[in-house]
């Protein structure tokens, strides 16, 4: 079994780099916070106030995007190894074994990548934190405390999460027969469809959309064993918790700051952006697929025959366009939503007081609180698109045994990252606009004042990042001869 292990890691390192790259990125993050709260714990006093308090505004942005990316990435991972494992099971093995290698392959890549993350952030924690907290007395020249201890904490917790993520896809792994795994045309296509969106999560876009049937009905809600179904859309335990929670937690601050002064609502207000965000991935498998069918419907069909084919190959590949779509969107919902609260907080301000400019945020503490979560959304959206393009690789030579030109073939893939990264913003400016609106009635104001000019950038640079990540592999495909490709089975 160990050799079997390494052997696939290794026959499909594009899967699984992919999914070491976000680990590396979310250990070397958890590094980071881990160290703030040892070193505040070593000194006390006033530092230790001042550096738990910043370790807990990098741990209470940052955990959500972490939840999003490992489980995406995991969920993935196990998604686009459909067709191996019922080959596994073809050749002799045991369905029960192949569950218990996939969340072996799950951890040896979550120990690994959360041990390089640490290592990595070892040496940069002194220069980051003379930059971050360079202007706080008693800050520069600190002594630092990142021990092995708070490494092996940090380890264990993201290799959990990794595993726990990746359950249900080791377990529909060993559980789905192999001679039905083997007649679906695509990894993560067919039922079952959209382990990438998230933990626990599955999702088949088929028969007119998510939660209807072939007859245009709406599917009944039911539970069938551990999971919870809305349709065709399935949630596991494990996302269904997670997104009952954070349903409730916004219910409960947006209430709160209905009842509370303006000290009140100001201090307790950046975090209803993150909380929202968090329960728009959580139902993202349910609004992903109608956000993304809506806005691209509005472009005709016939206007462009690339356009055509990326919009259904984008809808048809529903658990990989999530994939990339719900860590950009937490991105964009955290960095727009921070500058939309602080906005209207100190638009309320001038109107109460006349005094403007209370509320500015210093770029040493927008990176503390959005540093973190955007290199895990861009990492983790750029990762998760590069994972799923070797699979594209068959389906490129086909549009080219059929006529489609080098031409087409590319701007298919150029059309795809477009789409991702506009349902991505729209469903995120969606999220910042409700809690900009909930913040507004709290204030007492008529309308929140939206500052998305963060949140544009952020759209910006996942748009080129998911360019990069669908178009070089694109043309890396394209240079590889259409029988060898369409040998492989």
């Amino acid at each position: 079994m160990t050799r079997l292990i390494w052997n696939d890691l290794v026959a499909h390192a594009r899967v699984w780099g992919g999914t070491l790259a976000v680990v590396i990125a979310v250990g070397f993050v958890g590094a980071l916070a881990g160290g703030l709260l040892e070193t505040g714990m070593a000194h006390g006093g006033r530092i230790e106030e001042a550096l738990m308090s910043a370790a807990s505004v990098v741990v209470s942005f940052a955990a959500l995007t972490a939840l999003v990316v490992l489980s995406s990435a995991a969920n993935l991972a196990v998604a686009l190894h459909t067709r191996s494992y019922a080959l596994w099971q073809l050749v002799g093995i045991h369905p029960g074994l192949v569950g218990v290698v996939v969340l072996a392959q799950l951890a040896i890549v979550a120990v690994v990548g959360s041990i390089v993350g640490c290592l990595i952030a070892t040496p940069l924690f002194r220069p980051i934190l003379d930059w971050v907290f360079g202007s706080w007395n008693g800050m520069p020249g600190l002594p630092l405390s990142l021990s092995v201890g708070t490494a092996a904490l940090v380890v264990a917790g993201v290799t959990g999460v990794v595993v726990v993520g990746g359950l249900r896809g080791a377990r529909r792994a060993s559980r789905v027969p192999a001679v039905a795994a083997l007649r679906e045309p695509e990894p993560g296509a067919g039922a079952g469809a959209g382990a990438g969106a998230g933990a626990g999560a599955s999702v088949s876009f088929a028969g007119g959309g998510p939660g209807r049937r072939a007859d245009g009905r709406v599917g009944r809600v039911r539970w069938r064993g551990t999971r919870l179904q809305f349709g065709r859309v399935q949630f596991g335990w494990f996302r269904a918790l997670l997104t009952v929670a954070a349903l409730i937690a916004t219910i409960s601050l947006a209430q709160g700051l209905r009842g509370s002064d303006f000290s009140g609502i100001a201090s307790r207000a950046i975090l209803l952006t993150p909380l929202i965000a968090g329960v728009f991935a959580g139902i993202g498998p349910l609004v992903f697929p109608l956000a993304l069918s809506a806005w691209t419907a509005l472009v005709p069909r016939r206007a462009s025959s690339s356009w055509f084919l990326a919009r259904h190959s984008a809808r048809y590949r529903l658990s990989q366009s999530s994939a990339a779509i719900n860590p950009l969107m937490v991105g964009i919902t955290l960095a727009g939503g921070l500058f939309t609260t602080a906005a209207t907080l100190g638009t309320a301000v001038a109107a109460t007081t006349g005094r403007t400019g209370s509320f500015e945020l210093a770029p040493e503490g927008v990176v503390l609180m959005l540093g973190g979560p955007l290199l895990l959304a861009a990492i983790g959206a750029a990762a998760t698109v590069f994972m799923s393009s070797g699979a594209r690789e068959r389906e490129f030579a086909l549009l080219q045994a059929a006529g489609a030109t080098r031409g087409v073939i590319i701007k298919i893939a150029l059309w795809e990252a477009l789409i991702s990264a506009v349902t991505a913003t729209l469903l995120a400016v969606f999220a910042i606009g409700i809690g900009g609106l909930v913040l507004a009635h709290a204030l007492g104001m008529p309308a929140p004042t939206l500052a998305l000019s963060s949140a544009w950038l952020v759209a910006g640079g996942g748009l080129v990042l998911l360019l990069a990540a669908t178009v070089l592999p694109t043309l890396a495909a394209l240079r590889r001869e259409i029988p060898h490709l369409l040998a492989v089975e």
